[in-house]
């Protein structure tokens, strides 16, 4: 072998060296990049799941004020009876006033009707 023919090789060999770390270098700067990128799309992604969360936690409280300002059956139905029994009261008063009233009526027409008979018939 020539001293031209190593030289030549020694020249291949330093450039598939160089051409070698270049694409580690490269690779390198890629991992680097792609780790940016994962690090930057998490954030983002963490940012939007704050978020979602943020308006769940909203959802969730103002369930528990509705619900915590709701009625309960029991207290609705203790509610509901003390109302259906001061409307059955109001209405039996109210009938008992009719009736008299129908009665004072019906009496007041029967004086009447007596008055009349017998004032037409002394005459």
């Amino acid at each position: 072998m020539s001293p031209d023919d190593i030289h030549i090789l020694r020249q291949h060999v330093e450039d598939l060296f160089a051409a070698h770390a270049s694409i580690h270098d490269l690779e390198g700067k890629a991992l680097i990049l792609a780790r940016e990128t994962a690090e930057r799309n998490l954030e983002r992604a963490l940012t939007s799941m704050d978020k979602r969360l943020e308006g769940m936690n909203e959802f969730r409280a103002s369930l528990s004020d509705i619900t915590g300002r709701a009625v309960t059956r029991d207290e609705y139905n203790t509610a509901h009876h003390a109302l259906d029994e001061k409307y059955d009261s109001r209405v039996r008063a109210l009938e008992r006033m009719i009736y008299m009233a129908t009665g004072g009526v019906l009496l007041a027409g029967m004086v009447v009707n007596l008055i009349l008979y017998f004032v037409t018939k002394k005459t």
